[in-house]
């Protein structure tokens, strides 16, 4: 495969107030998720009920995700194995990089 940047894939259902969001380098990649997704919760993806998939691209030191009560800002696959940051740490060396400056 083909070096591809992350995106993130909405899926909008109906009947469920807030978008399931995968996080893939392709669209064949989020549907595989979104079908292990269902798998591990139990429920089959109702896909007579999908309304709608956006997909949307990060923008670095702009997007944010929480994980496990953390919160994570965007940085690029290239400053990090996954593209994310402790957004603690991400403030702290965007300030140590000003200093510079």
């Amino acid at each position: 495969m083909r070096n591809e940047p992350i995106k993130f894939y909405h899926f909008f259902f109906s009947g469920v107030e807030k978008p399931i969001i995968m996080e893939a380098k392709s669209r064949e990649l989020a549907d595989a998720m979104l079908e292990e997704f269902g798998s591990r919760i139990g429920n089959p993806i109702p896909y007579d009920r999908l309304q709608d998939i956006r997909i949307e691209m990060p923008v670095t030191g702009i997007s944010t995700r929480t994980r496990n009560g953390k919160t994570y800002t965007w940085v690029g696959s290239d400053r990090s194995a996954d593209g994310w940051m402790l957004e603690e740490e991400f403030k702290k060396r965007s300030n140590e990089s000003r200093k510079k400056d």
